[in-house]
């Protein structure tokens, strides 16, 4: 290779490098910094914090994919509720955030054996947080293939005979993953009637079947700017014959509930206003639902379980799906949508409702198998290629 060569090669080699993604991601980061560095180069960053009421809350989540720019996916994020409700109506709804709260004297104190093959995080002088790294399979299998691993953090809490484990999974490839586990032992043992529960147990007790409502609050800002964000509706409807599916797009201007829609495919979008690639458009990322066979669970018929998903303007005082503080605020997701403020270029802010309902089966009789609510949130046009 002759000099002028050799320049052009050491020139590309300076444009194409950014510098690594510090530890302390943004100034406004409340809590402890966490960094997660995969082989390939990929890089999560954020913080971590413990609150009384809804346990695990991370702040200014970034991540950085191999030989490209550090951006922001979240401003914070967190469960913000769970409510539970037993099918013989005869306890009133309980809301475990605000009422007792996944955090303070109700988060557990972790050993080393309970975070195996991790590392153990304190928070107020107490080992709360567990992170680890997984295999997690193929990242793509075809003429060639790869091996992913995925980053994951979980904090544990105790609420009578209910075990939480509030889980965040962070993937190489920009994809995220929170879930919240139940374990524990059943609840409601010995109701006579078997029309509301099931039998656990060599004497015919009854365990009362439940249902529980998990409510996350997702605070979208992706990149340097919060607050020119908006959200797209992606359909893919089924023409009459239903040969073939077409893609529908719709914006969601303003503040609303939406509901999922199996037929159609629904999901949505978190789309930037000016950060983006010219040939394919912004960045985004996408809000993929699960569990879709109980996502209409609304036994109460009440305003804020109507839908499954709610977008609103950033507001400080609404931090809760459900039972939120009323002292400048409206009380629940229903009712923080009903000024209808506008959404495009707005800091928005997506609240989930995700509803499982539990039919207890005799193996559940002593402890009950933990049982998984989990979504993602996958990048969509955030790289021109694939960058693995």
């Amino acid at each position: 290779m002759n000099k002028f060569g050799a320049l052009l090669c050491a020139v590309g080699l300076l444009l194409s490098w950014h510098a690594p993604a510090s530890a302390t991601p943004d100034t406004r980061c409340q809590g402890t910094p966490m960094r997660k560095v995969f082989g390939s180069g990929a890089v999560w960053n954020f913080c971590w914090r413990i609150e009384a009421k809804e346990g695990l809350v991370l702040s200014q989540v970034y991540y950085q994919a191999p030989s490209t720019l550090q951006r922001r996916v979240l401003g914070e994020a967190a469960l913000s509720q769970i409510e539970t409700r037993r099918d013989d109506g005869t306890a009133a709804a309980y809301l475990m955030d605000t009422t007792t709260g996944l955090g303070g004297s109700h988060l557990s104190s972790l050993t080393q054996a309970q975070c195996p093959q991790g590392t153990l995080h304190a928070f107020a002088g107490r080992n709360v947080l567990c992170s680890r790294t997984k295999k997690a399979g193929y990242l793509y299998k075809y003429t060639r293939q790869r091996q992913t691993e995925v980053f994951q953090i979980s904090t544990f809490a105790q609420r009578g005979p209910r075990h939480y484990q509030t889980r965040w999974s962070f993937y190489e490839n920009g994809t995220l993953e929170p879930a919240i586990g139940l374990s524990g032992i059943l609840p409601s043992v010995g109701n006579n009637d078997a029309q509301f529960g099931w039998p656990v147990a060599a004497n015919n007790q009854i365990a009362t079947g439940y249902t529980d409502h998990y409510l996350w609050r997702l605070d979208f800002d992706l990149d340097s700017n919060s607050n020119n964000d908006h959200i797209e509706e992606i359909n893919s409807v089924p023409t009459a014959d239903r040969t073939k599916k077409d893609k529908v797009l719709r914006p969601v201007s303003t503040e609303r509930g939406v509901s999922l829609n199996p037929d159609y495919k629904t999901f949505w979008r978190v789309v930037d206003a000016e950060v983006g690639h010219n040939a394919i458009g912004k960045i985004s990322y996408e809000i993929i639902p699960q569990h879709y066979d109980q996502s209409g669970a609304n036994s109460a018929n009440v305003d804020w379980l109507k839908h499954d998903l709610f977008f609103t303007a950033y507001r400080d005082c609404e931090r809760h799906g459900a039972n939120n503080p009323q002292n400048s605020c409206t009380g629940n997701m229903h009712a923080f949508t009903q000024d209808r403020q506008n959404l495009d270029g707005a800091d928005i802010v997506v609240w989930y409702k995700q509803s499982r309902h539990y039919l207890p089966r005799s193996e559940d009789s002593n402890r009950v198998a933990t049982r998984w609510n989990r979504f993602k949130l996958i990048p969509r046009d955030w790289n021109p290629t694939n960058p693995y």
